[in-house]
C-alpha cells in the first residue's frame, strides 16, 4: 500500500521509506497511530521528547515552505560537529550546513516532516569519519505550528547508542 505519505503496510502503519535508512514517518496522526509510531522510536530520550511533543497543540498536515534555519543547538551537538563548517551551526540554514552523512537524510526527514506536518525518525550509522561516535544514533523531527495550520517549526532530537 502506498499512499501520499509514503509506503504502507496493509495495517497502515509507517514502513521504512529508503531500504538503506531505518526512516518512519507517523502513518496516522490519531492517538492510536502516533501509539504505535511512539513504540517504533529506539531512543528512551527520544520518546521522552516525542511524549512532550504530543502534550503540545500541533500543526496540521498542510504543506508548508521548506527552508530550515538552525535556532538552537545543544553543546553536545555542537561538539560532535568538530571538523565542520559551521562547528556551531545557530542562525545558518539546513543547506549551508556540512553534515558527515551529506544532506540528504536530514534535508529528506524535516522535508518530509514539514510538507506533510507529521512526525519523522531515523536511525542511522554514524559516518565513518566521524572522530568521536561509533555505532548508531537515532533522529526524530516534530512538527510544530504558529497557527495551526501550517508548520513553522521543527522540533528536533538526537541520540546515539549507549
Amino acid at each position: 500500500m502506498f499512499d501520499q505519505r509514503g509506503p504502507r503496510k496493509a495495517s497502515g502503519d509507517a514502513i521504512p521509506t529508503e531500504s538503506a535508512n531505518d526512516e518512519r514517518l507517523a502513518a496516522d496522526l490519531g492517538d492510536e497511530g502516533l501509539e504505535r509510531f511512539r513504540g517504533q522510536i529506539r531512543s528512551e530520550v527520544l520518546v521522552v521528547l516525542f511524549d512532550y511533543w504530543r502534550k503540545l497543540d500541533r500543526a496540521s498536515s498542510l504543506p508548508a515552505p521548506f527552508r530550515l534555519r538552525f535556532r538552537l543547538a545543544g553543546t553536545a551537538v555542537v561538539d560532535n560537529r568538530t571538523g565542520l563548517t559551521p562547528r556551531d551551526p545557530i542562525c545558518w540554514y539546513l543547506g549551508e550546513a556540512e553534515f558527515r552523512e551529506g544532506l540528504a537524510r536530514p534535508l529528506h526527514i524535516y522535508g518530509s516532516t514539514t510538507a506533510l506536518g507529521c512526525p519523522g525518525y531515523q536511525r542511522l550509522a554514524y559516518a565513518s569519519d566521524h572522530p568521536r561516535s561509533t555505532g548508531i544514533y537515532h533522529r526524530l523531527a516534530l512538527p510544530l505550528s504558529a497557527d495551526g495550520k501550517r508548520v513553522s517549526r521543527l522540533l528536533a532530537g538526537f541520540s546515539g547508542d549507549a
